[in-house]
């Protein structure tokens, strides 16, 4: 049986950063102790119809970081699965937030998503992020008790972002940098004129 622990735990909530450095801070949190993070991703597998499909979990706000899902991805899932605790935030608008942030890893990645929040939202979304099923009560799809029966699209292709992660952004950054600062440097024309 595969296991998987929680790589990035929640500060403050899960574990007391720099302790060494701020003691104080562990009188001003409401548990003692901290946990240990997690080293490395887990791929899992589950049979259905007769198919074989590989997954990868993140735990609770790891579904906010899009290397974590990038690297789930880079290692052979077919799809992810996203468990949260959301109880934190009762039925506010962080819970759409969290919601869409796991829409956005499932389009970074070109990857269907499976969420399940405990009183968040919870729901199966496609590789292009649009929602497939959606657990509802009521019309209301926060704070609802039940589970959803569907199915999840699974893809071996992968996106641009899957491969080559923020690199674009990167190299579009320092260049915008490097030409700003030689654009500073160079001496202005007799006709330049300012506004």
């Amino acid at each position: 049986l595969d296991r998987y622990d929680k790589i990035h735990l929640v500060p403050f909530g899960e574990y007391i950063p720099l302790p060494n450095l701020f003691p104080f801070l562990a009188r001003l949190v409401p548990f003692t102790g901290s946990l240990d993070a997690g080293e490395k991703q887990t791929v899992f597998l589950v049979k259905s119809s007769g198919r074989e499909a590989r997954f990868g979990v993140l735990i609770c706000y790891e579904d906010l970081d899009p290397e974590l899902a990038r690297g789930l991805r880079q290692i052979g899932t077919d799809f992810l699965v996203n468990i949260s605790n959301d109880a934190w935030f009762g039925t506010s608008i962080e819970l759409d937030q969290h919601f869409a942030a796991a829409r956005f890893r499932a389009i970074e990645n070109r990857v269907g998503v499976v969420r399940s929040g405990n009183n968040g939202i919870t729901g199966i979304i496609d590789p292009l992020g649009r929602v497939q099923t959606l657990l509802e009560k009521d019309g209301q799809t926060k704070d609802v008790t039940g589970f959803i029966v569907g199915s999840v699209s699974t893809s071996h292709a992968f996106s641009l972002y899957s491969r080559v992660g923020d690199w674009p952004l990167i190299l579009i950054c320092v260049v915008t940098l490097l030409y700003s600062v030689i654009r500073g440097r160079l001496p202005k024309s007799p006709n330049s004129q300012s506004v």
